[in-house]
């Protein structure tokens, strides 16, 4: 089932498919759909030369710094990681490791 994308959700492609897995047709269509995603991917990165260019590196930056930022709003995480570890841990491992913009 489509879902709305929540108001962190900004961080994310216009292309995003924001879903809730309810049965194992859903779960079926949503594997399928993820490896059309990743084989696309896979073909055009064979092709591509690295792109070296300053501004492009700077706006990739940019966006992951975006990211990340975004990322250690979403409460979930942190929840999953306190099951456990202690609180202390968690919000280190979240600044310094998973999201260490």
């Amino acid at each position: 089932m489509k879902r709305e994308i929540p108001d962190w959700g900004n961080i994310f492609s216009k292309n995003v498919f924001f879903a809730s897995l309810m049965n194992e047709n859903e779960q079926n269509y949503f594997y399928n759909l993820v490896d059309q995603y990743l084989t696309i991917l896979v073909d055009l990165n064979k092709e591509l030369e690295p792109d070296l260019n300053s501004k492009s590196i700077d706006e990739r930056i940019y966006f992951q710094r975006n990211y990340c930022k975004q990322q250690m709003k979403n409460e979930k995480t942190s929840l999953v990681l306190l099951k456990y570890f202690d609180k202390q841990w968690v919000e280190r491992y979240i600044k310094e490791i998973l999201f260490d913009f």
